[in-house]
């Protein structure tokens, strides 16, 4: 059963609002999406943070923290994971698949990078290995949430909250919020995903997007001081770059802006400070030499920031 929603985002704080209630805890992966840090914040959710590495979170913390009941609820991304570009290997998502059937722990998977998986990577969702080897009237709920805004384009509002179970709860939500999402852009998408288009359109995306993670991950490891680090990407339009000898973050963020430079700053990934020496670079844009210059004086910024410590 679906519900369309105004982008990934509702979907997911619907289904926050209906599995769990103000006070109780949503467990996340960390470093996590700014908005989704933000949402949780504003509903009164207590946040526990699960730190990742560059292929996905230590499973075994994941098991003792379900085992331990230590969350109500886990919000999680399997593919092109903002934002650190990681896609959890099949294997890892039957496990959590299997983990949340066994201690009938409720998910919530934000598939909004569901689409931008790169060639040859896996990109099936966690909920589908769910549906394969669990019986969905006694497992765990695990609501699946999307979104076109991010293979199409950030306007077009047009999410999507699925769930196996019981839908009229999520509707009466939905109902209190706004009562309904736009229905033009839902028959402009319907007719084009019926076309040959919108495949096409995703098929040619992926190569871009590698490609344009490719050029700037190249530039950032030419241009910035040895000990900069980067994790693999393997979807999305992202780059996570850890500074080298725990260099702040926020210092670099701020001297970019006097150079009319944006980036995005650990601090806002993560509210108990598990990111403040890293920094989010987009490949959103297509590759040029204005964006290469811009990576040189990120790198030449770094240097000054080192020198001056």
């Amino acid at each position: 059963q679906i519900i369309i929603t105004n982008g990934c985002l509702e979907a997911v704080t619907l289904s926050v609002m209906e599995l769990s209630a103000p006070g109780e805890t949503v467990a996340i992966f960390t470093p996590c999406y700014s908005g989704l840090l933000l949402s949780l914040h504003n509903l009164g959710r207590n946040i526990l943070e699960i730190p990742c590495a560059s292929d996905g979170p230590d499973m075994s913390v994941l098991e003792n923290l379900m085992a331990e009941q230590a969350f109500k609820v886990l919000i999680l991304s399997a593919i092109a994971y903002n934002p650190l570009g990681f896609n959890l290997s099949v294997e890892v998502k039957q496990r959590i698949a299997a983990l949340a059937h066994q201690y009938q722990s409720p998910l919530i998977e934000d598939d909004a990078y569901g689409e931008l998986a790169y060639h040859g990577q896996p990109n099936s969702p966690i909920v589908s290995y769910a549906s394969r080897q669990t019986d969905q009237k006694k497992s765990a709920p695990i609501i699946y949430c999307g979104s076109f805004s991010k293979a199409l384009t950030t306007g077009f509002r047009v999410g999507w909250l699925a769930t196996h179970g019981n839908i009229s709860p999520f509707i009466k939500r939905k109902l209190s919020i706004n009562l309904t999402s736009s229905q033009p852009p839902q028959v402009g998408l319907a007719d084009y995903l019926y076309s040959e288009g919108y495949r096409a359109h995703i098929n040619r995306l992926r190569g871009v997007l590698e490609r344009e993670i490719n050029c700037l991950s190249e530039a950032v490891l030419r241009h910035f001081p040895t000990g900069t680090q980067l994790g693999q990407v393997r979807g999305g339009m992202f780059v996570w770059v850890k500074l080298p000898e725990n260099l702040e973050s926020m210092d670099l963020y701020q001297a970019a802006l006097a150079h009319n430079i944006s980036l995005s700053p650990g601090e806002v990934f993560s509210m108990a400070g598990m990111a403040t020496h890293c920094i989010r670079l987009s490949a959103s844009h297509p590759w040029s030499d204005e964006r290469e210059a811009a990576v040189v004086v990120l790198g030449k910024l770094t240097e000054g920031l080192l020198r001056a410590r």
